[in-house]
């Protein structure tokens, strides 16, 4: 299948270490807090914070399609149906 975001080699690894790597370094602090003030309270705040950066993502794509097609990448139009 062809990349649709025609992302190189490079920026296609980079797309999915990034979220690993913060998400590793995010339960650093998480765990801290978690030790402190419980469970409980952690997973709810958790939740919401990652949620609020999410939703935006997903309503922002919700948009695009309510738009319709892209437009062709040829330049000169759509290519003929055969």
């Amino acid at each position: 299948m062809k990349d649709p975001l025609h992302l190189t080699a490079f920026q296609q690894s980079l797309l999915v270490a990034v979220p690993v790597v913060v998400g590793s370094l995010g339960r650093i602090p998480v765990g801290a807090l978690t030790d402190r003030f419980g469970g409980r309270v952690m997973f709810p705040l958790v939740s919401a914070a990652t949620v609020v950066p999410v939703l935006p993502l997903g309503l922002a794509r919700a948009g695009r399609d309510a738009r319709g097609p892209e437009p062709s990448p040829c330049a000169d139009g759509p290519l003929p149906r055969r």
